[in-house]
């Protein structure tokens, strides 16, 4: 994300940001406007994913920080006012000219771990509770997403079991097993799209079992099989004595099936093949994989490649920011957003590499747990 110097835009009054806590990192930054940007301190290009002890002023950062795990431990909104930004540290103009900042952090629902930040000058704070009703009104929409998720898919669920039933008695090669073959098509695009809006919204397993990979990967393909175009090849490889992963199967699915569907996607419009891979890596030195440095150790590596389209550097730059899509309205662009978040929760990395015109390869590094001596 770049800056914006005060010739080119104006900077309003009022920042908004919100933060993700991770279990190791500390506080994240998952979405930031414009006019926080201020607040940077400088070189603060790539900003999203980062710790907010990287992006912004030390006390600022430990202030946050603070009153974050507050806000999440009471599940209620915190207030607090401090300097109004990083001040001559960050190169730049000092927002408000100078004055202090109230700060209001709310937490989003009632189990996820994202605070959103409003930064309030001084001389507005009257426009608080107004704020804070918007806030308030934000939060709600995890909750009605999550609602709204299960309940289709519960629909979808029992409808498919029903179109199942009904194409027993139906000939094969008739129009009718055709039609409602195209039927239980559409309602398995429904369900993906489901898994992808419930991703966002599930609170994240803390009890962690023994994963088999690759027993995720071919159940993950065996799913996508029948909505697979016919000018488009899967092939699997897994590596011989590939170890199980600490992890949740429900989670690695998505980010398997998230995976599989892009590259069909991207080479549906050309043919090709989609290859996905896994594969046992041991890492001597600390590795940098993405935005992630990844300790020495045994990972799973899952390697996923299409021959389709690929990807300019400016569109592989955004790949994986919420909501960033290259089809317009047709998709919500949640999916490789998805794919990070929950990479992330396991403790490993991801990284894509792509050429124009040349295909796309996706790395996902997923630590293997030594089991604890007794």
């Amino acid at each position: 994300m770049r800056r914006e110097t005060p010739s080119s835009a104006p900077t309003p009054a009022i920042a908004v940001f919100s933060l993700a806590e991770h279990p190791e990192h500390g506080f994240l930054v998952a979405s930031i406007n414009e006019p926080a940007l201020a607040l940077l301190t400088a070189g603060s290009i790539n900003v999203l994913g980062e710790t907010v002890h990287r992006v912004l002023a030390p006390e600022l950062a430990d202030l946050l920080t603070q009153h974050g795990r507050e806000c999440l431990a009471a599940r209620r909104s915190v207030a607090f006012t401090s300097a109004a930004t990083n001040g001559p540290a960050n190169g730049g103009p000092v927002p408000n000219g100078g004055h202090a900042i109230t700060y209001l952090l709310t937490p989003l629902g009632n189990e996820s771990r994202l605070i959103t930040i409003t930064a309030i000058p001084c001389g507005v704070i009257h426009r608080l509770p107004l704020l804070l009703g918007e806030q308030q009104r934000f939060a709600t929409l995890g909750y009605l997403s999550r609602g709204v998720a299960h309940d289709v898919d519960n629909v979808v669920a029992s409808a498919r079991v029903s179109l199942a039933d009904a194409s027993r008695g139906v000939s094969e090669g008739s129009v009718t097993h055709q039609r409602l073959a195209l039927v239980d098509h559409a309602l398995g695009l429904a369900t993906l799209l489901l898994k992808k809006v419930l991703a966002f919204t599930v609170q994240p397993d803390d009890k962690y079992t023994p994963v088999d990979l690759t027993g995720v990967v071919s159940d993950a393909v065996s799913l996508v099989r029948p909505l697979l175009p016919r000018n488009v090849q899967v092939r699997l490889e897994f590596g011989a004595d590939v170890r199980p992963i600490q992890g949740s199967r429900s989670e690695l699915m998505q980010i398997v099936l998230n995976l599989c569907m892009n590259a069909v996607n991207a080479t549906e419009a050309t043919s090709g093949a989609v290859g996905l891979t896994v594969s046992e890596k041991h890492i001597s030195a600390p590795l940098r994989v993405g935005r992630r440095e990844l300790p020495p150790g045994a990972y799973n590596c899952l390697c996923v490649t299409d021959s389709g389209h690929g990807m300019s550097a400016e569109t592989l730059q955004r790949a994986f920011e919420p909501f960033f899509t290259t089809k317009g309205s047709t998709t919500p662009g949640l999916g490789l957003s998805i794919v990070r978040s929950l990479v992330d929760a396991h403790g490993g990395a991801v990284v894509a590499h792509s050429t124009l015109g040349s295909g796309t390869t996706v790395l996902v590094y997923l630590p293997i747990q030594q089991p604890v001596a007794p």
